[in-house]
């Protein structure tokens, strides 16, 4: 009898604990066949024309991805919180994100009453809000510079589009009344010579949630490391990007605008994008536009971009769907006399766990 009270009592001690804490495996596998094409003439920094023909893809739709999150209660309504995401590529079974264990997410934190504070690795506010509400990801084509875009953009363009932080604190504020604020900030670590790292960065967020309507604010300021096409080199100097994005629920659609705008030694970027998501029957059709243009110190245009994303979705269980997706879009530049055209199309499947 006393070895039986003494094993209920161990079992509903490990239930309790295990109640308190939790930890998530999730994760997403996105692969695609088609064919991505970039076609130029003139020199693009960090560009290179491509035709590889057929190709197998991975995270067209969405980065792939697994990880882990977890929370453990602490008592007096604060919670332990962490997130570890590692990306990699299916296609290929290597690492994504230059090869981090880590390289989506990496962060641990606090959150309660007053809010939540995580330390590491994390997306920026930017990437977390204006930039991703509208949907369809023309913007990631036409608003960014070619050498941080990996290809196409906007060969002149001086935002940095940063997508994740390393080294960095975010506080996120409770939700009044609909309306969340958002701050992050990465000090200077690793720095290079004269300065110009990516020290001294600050970012602010405002969103505001409520039924059908999504409205998203971001601001940040960081220090250039490259800007391959401007002359001269802003290099060491700061920075400053702004975006606003809402969208709206009609219920036979969904539509969205976001505008965005970088300064940076008297260098302007300018940029936009309109978006539908719209269900029909049993699928989604998603489209998205999107340009930015980049002017000069004398308010001349010096380089431009713009483009277009179709995208089919056909959910085959509440976890796994099927895609197809079309991208369009043109770049010039004025300083080099180029242009470019992209063509991609593909289809894929992703299952999310």
């Amino acid at each position: 009898m006393k070895k039986t009270l003494v094993a209920v009592a161990a079992l509903a001690f490990i239930g309790a604990a295990s109640a308190q804490s939790t930890v998530t495996l999730f994760g997403s596998i996105d692969a695609s066949v088609g064919k991505n094409q970039l076609k130029q003439t003139g020199v693009f920094p960090g560009a290179v024309a491509s035709d590889v023909g057929p190709n197998v893809n991975s995270g067209t739709q969405n980065g792939s991805r697994w990880g882990m999150r977890g929370t453990e209660d602490l008592g007096g309504g604060m919670s332990a919180i962490f997130n570890l995401t590692s990306g990699f590529n299916v296609d290929t079974g290597f690492s994504a994100q230059g090869g981090r264990l880590f390289g989506r997410e990496a962060w641990v934190g606090l959150k309660g009453g007053f809010g939540q504070v995580t330390l590491g690795r994390q997306v920026t506010i930017l990437a977390n809000g204006p930039w991703a509400i509208t949907g369809g990801y023309a913007n990631y084509d036409a608003w960014a510079n070619t050498t941080f875009n990996g290809g196409f953009g906007n060969a002149g363009s001086i935002a940095h589009d940063a997508v994740r932080k390393d080294n960095s604190l975010q506080y996120v504020t409770p939700a009044f009344g609909g309306f969340t604020g958002t701050f992050m900030w990465a000090p200077g670590e690793n720095g290079i010579v004269n300065g110009a790292n990516n020290s001294n960065y600050y970012s602010l967020g405002l969103g505001y949630v409520a039924g059908p309507l999504n409205v998203q604010f971001g601001y940040e300021t960081d220090k250039v490391l490259n800007v391959a096409a401007l002359t001269p080199s802003p290099v060491g100097r700061n920075q400053n990007q702004v975006a606003l994005a809402a969208t709206y629920n009609l219920g036979v659609a969904t539509i969205g605008a976001s505008i965005q705008r970088a300064s940076l030694a008297n260098f302007d970027d300018r940029g936009y994008a309109l978006s539908v998501s719209a269900p029909l029957g049993p699928v989604t059709l998603d489209i998205e536009y999107a340009r930015e243009k980049t002017d000069n110190p004398a308010g001349a245009q010096i380089s431009e971009a713009k483009a277009l994303n179709l995208r089919v979705n056909y959910p085959l269980s509440k976890r796994t769907k099927f895609y197809a997706l079309l991208s369009d879009g043109k770049s010039t530049t004025n300083v080099v006399g180029a242009k470019q055209d992209l063509s991609r199309y593909q289809v894929g499947v992703r299952h999310v766990f």
